[in-house]
């Protein structure tokens, strides 16, 4: 499992714009440029979304409490 941190975007440019959402939560895998997040209803913050930004965060050990990846997401319509 992966503790990556999520921060979503309005628009493309998020050099631009403050997120609109942001969470952190565990993931099965890294989401990869182009993946698409869906919001989990346990998750306060989280947007359906589709990632443009993955930054892999190095670790001093395994006890280190920062994010394995930051990802940057711009916002998507909703699946249903």
């Amino acid at each position: 499992m992966f503790d990556l941190a999520v921060f979503i975007y309005d628009q493309t440019d998020e050099t631009k714009a403050n997120p609109i959402g942001q969470y952190r939560a565990r993931f099965g895998v890294v989401p990869r440029v182009g993946d698409y997040i869906y919001r989990h209803v346990g998750i306060e913050g989280a947007i359906d979304c589709q990632v443009i930004k993955v930054a892999v965060v190095p670790k001093l050990d395994q006890n280190a409490t920062d994010a394995d990846a930051i990802i940057k997401a711009i916002r998507v319509e909703p699946l249903y």
